[in-house]
């Protein structure tokens, strides 16, 4: 089975929810929005993880994601922003909901949202490894695994496993927020976060073209 580009400069090229947020990284509202705002980062390269892409793209992307980051928490304070990646090993290893395609989720909620999913993690997978240099990713180039980070700078690797279920952060959030049967995004793709998802992407980014 081949997989379905979705998130490849001509498919962009398709739709209106994407905009770079930093030299070389791209965010855009993501379809099934659990919350507003619920963002996909991702570059321009070709890597079935972050943890698979050049040197240059895991910089682009990191410094993308958390100056999104930074953005969000700005307007809706400490520690309510969660970044998360089912990293794909590639081959027939799809990943997170059959897409071989590095994607990071950006999702802004409470702190204490962003407790409860960081400790389902840790329940599913250990401790993990914590990483504060992107470069350490790319041990992992080859490997299936899961990211969290609550924090600018740190992110807790872990090896995938039969606890990590498919679009597993994902399922965690739904069912914290009480709409659990609707974490699929095929099914579901709430439609209206996405469109007030995106009123705030561009409302963060004309504040920095301000700035």
């Amino acid at each position: 089975m081949q997989p379905t580009r979705h998130f490849d400069r001509a498919k962009r090229a398709t739709e209106s929810r994407w905009r770079e947020v930093h030299p070389g990284c791209f965010a855009g509202v993501t379809v099934g929005a659990l919350v507003p705002p619920y963002y996909i980062a991702v570059t321009d390269e070709d890597a079935p993880s972050a943890a698979a892409l050049s040197d240059g793209g895991r910089a682009q992307l990191f410094a993308g994601l958390e100056n999104l980051r930074g953005r969000l928490e700005a307007r809706m304070g400490p520690s309510t922003v969660m970044v998360f990646e089912h990293g794909a090993a590639g081959g027939a290893d799809w990943g997170s909901s059959c897409i071989n395609e590095h994607h990071m989720h950006v999702v802004g909620v409470t702190s204490s949202l962003v407790g409860a999913v960081e400790q389902a993690f840790v329940e599913a997978g250990g401790e993990g490894r914590l990483v504060r240099d992107w470069a350490e990713l790319q041990a992992w180039a080859d490997s299936s695994y899961q990211l969290f980070s609550t924090r600018p700078g740190e992110y807790r690797v872990f090896s995938d496993g039969p606890r990590f279920s498919r679009q597993f952060g994902r399922q965690v959030l739904a069912e914290r927020l009480g709409i659990g049967s609707q974490y699929n995004w095929r099914d579901h793709p709430m439609l209206q976060n996405m469109r007030l998802g995106t009123q705030i992407l561009d409302s963060l980014l004309a504040e920095e073209k301000a700035a």
